[in-house]
């Protein structure tokens, strides 16, 4: 009997930490932020930031920030929200989009200026660019590092005495496969027998088939 057993090994880490800048522009307001809620004095958002007002160092961050941004947008003018405001307020803050739609699919954070960060004096207002950091990469671990495949015969796994390995090369293994485009240095492969299965291989005699015609159920097909 032969055991194949394939190893994957995902390549690890968040390749590079990038920065960005998102200009917000925010007024202090007593407002109910959803509909039937309670009035509170808010960082309350002029507008929702588009555009020129999103400044990352690499474009991949884009498409995300922009959903997020979206979502927002639409939470308002669906009158789920009657206001977007800076902070974590289910569905209507920018604080609560970030962790909720782009903390999760990558590593970000948001370098809040100390005055957005506690409440705001009455009929303050703000303009101003904050920081932010991100992972270049979204999905972090969908790249295959290195790939192990090791087949074993039963007198192998039993025989630790008699154990043979062998490390054929991935071209001699898939030969007639067209490799292009493949890292090899990243696939290794192992053969693992011992001493038992050529015995056994060289002594076996050939199988034979028995003939029977439509009428011999129970009989063994093989002797």
């Amino acid at each position: 009997m032969l055991v194949a057993l394939v190893c994957l090994f995902p390549a690890l880490g968040f390749g590079k930490i990038a920065a960005g800048k998102l200009r917000i522009q925010a007024d202090a307001k007593t407002v109910a932020v959803k509909p039937g809620g309670t009035p509170s004095l808010r960082w309350v958002l002029r507008s929702v930031p588009q555009g020129a007002d999103i400044q990352p160092e690499t474009p991949d961050i884009l498409q995300d920030l922009q959903r997020m941004l979206d979502g927002l947008r639409n939470a308002k003018t669906s009158g789920e929200c009657v206001e977007v405001v800076f902070d974590f307020t289910q569905g209507c803050g920018l604080l609560w989009a970030v962790r909720e739609r782009l903390e999760t699919q990558r590593k970000f954070s948001l370098n809040s200026p100390p005055e957005l960060k506690k409440a705001p004096p009455a009929g303050a207002k703000i303009d101003t660019s904050i920081v932010f950091h991100y992972s270049t990469t979204s999905d972090q671990n969908s790249e295959i590092g290195a790939l192990v495949i090791r087949i074993e015969t039963d007198a192998c796994v039993r025989s630790e005495a008699d154990r043979r390995i062998e490390k054929p090369e991935v071209s001699e293994a898939a030969a007639g496969v067209s490799m292009v485009g493949v890292d090899a240095t990243k696939i290794s492969i192992e053969l693992c027998h011992s001493a038992l299965d050529l015995i056994a291989g060289r002594d076996r005699p050939p199988a034979r088939r028995q003939r029977c015609g439509m009428n011999c159920s129970g009989s063994r097909p093989w002797h």
